[in-house]
């Protein structure tokens, strides 16, 4: 590999969803560059490896959190003053972490396209469904190149937005593994569906059938959910409101066999931290009818099920306990490949220095 690259990481809103992910990739990115991250003052305080060889660069006069013009307003500045930062130090390369539609637009008009900035988009693809933030994006969408965190997800940019392919890097989302699968068997079959995407319509169906059917109770299947209702529990399913500390949320997810993603219809070209995990911990995934499942059922049948109703919830757990268990750990072992560590590492290679994925050497 040649000589080491330098390059800024910026992120123009810091969700405090994106935490995890962002330290990750500032790993990797630093490990085969000489990085620099600039960030409001104590975002990454929780999630810091001590490990990783980086320059943070913190500031503390914007706050993120509340939703108004001035807000905006600020965003503006903060992203101007990050183009300032890019023109004065001419670094190889700039990652925007996460971005704002409508203030880049503004924004925009203080980068050029020479500047070499990437922007990784996470919701932002599902924005480009509104006219009018689909046309604010065609206006900048060529002083940048594009990073996105699955093939679907470029396919469906490239369409909406009339980009090059070559443009848009594909960097899939690491995982943050807290263990290999020790689900107990037993005869209790248990589903946890513990997001915070929950589709609320969707929960009080499944609550509305079993009280009717009560099919979950007869196949011994019981369901944990997340969720803002204020649905009672019973027999069979569990409620839970508000939040949930981490040690319990991962006590909930090892003791269930199947993950239940019940994610709202605007929930399209995009993915999650947790559906990454819950593959990387070995449970079955039992979704949407969305682009996002339906992707990852095609690539991985055996561990990845769409359900639209309460009966299709039912026939699928039923089904998946019948499955071979070699062809269900060889499309886990596949998906877990595709997110490691080695492959996403070889991605930001071949995006920062160019050649094919395959001819680089991690040693």
């Amino acid at each position: 590999m040649s000589e080491l690259k330098s390059g800024y990481y910026f992120d123009f809103l810091c969700p405090k969803g994106h935490k995890n992910y962002s330290m990750q990739m500032i790993e990797f990115f630093s490990s085969i560059s000489r990085l620099s991250v600039y960030t409001q003052k104590t975002y990454y305080d929780d999630v810091f490896k001590e490990s990783i060889d980086v320059e943070f660069i913190e500031y503390s006069d914007y706050d993120y959190e509340k939703k108004s013009l001035k807000v905006r307003y600020n965003n503006i500045k903060l992203i101007h003053k990050c183009a300032k930062m890019i023109k004065k130090n001419k670094k190889n390369f700039n990652i925007v972490a996460s971005f704002d539609t409508i203030s880049l637009f503004f924004g925009s008009l203080f980068f050029s396209k020479k500047q070499n900035v990437f922007l990784i988009h996470h919701n932002n693809v599902d924005h480009l469904n509104n006219f009018f933030k689909r046309m604010m994006f065609k206006f900048y969408k060529r002083k940048f190149k594009h990073i996105v965190i699955e093939e679907f997800i470029k396919e469906r940019l490239s369409e909406v937005a009339k980009i090059n392919k070559q443009n848009i890097y594909c960097i899939n989302h690491p995982m943050k593994i807290n263990g290999e699968n020790d689900y107990l068997v037993s005869e209790k079959i248990t589903c946890s569906g513990l997001s915070n995407s929950n589709d609320e319509i969707f929960i009080q169906h499944i609550y509305e059938q079993e009280n009717k059917k009560q099919l979950l109770k007869y196949y011994n299947i019981y369901v944990i959910f997340k969720s803002s209702s204020k649905l009672t529990d019973i027999d069979n399913i569990k409620f839970i409101n508000g939040f949930i500390s981490e040690n319990e949320y991962n006590e909930y997810r090892k003791n269930s066999k199947f993950c239940i993603l019940c994610y709202p219809k605007n929930f399209l070209y995009r993915t999650s931290g947790v559906l990454i995990n819950t593959f990387a911990q070995r449970k079955i995934v039992l979704g949407s009818n969305n682009p996002i499942f339906n992707y990852y059922s095609k690539k991985y049948p055996s561990i990845c099920k769409i359900i639209n109703n309460y009966d299709e919830l039912i026939i699928s757990i039923k089904k998946s306990n019948e499955l071979n268990d070699n062809e269900i750990n060889n499309e886990f072992n596949d998906f877990i490949n595709e997110h490691s560590k080695e492959k996403i590492m070889m991605q930001i290679k071949t995006m920062l220095y160019g050649g094919d994925e395959n001819e680089f050497n991690l040693e």
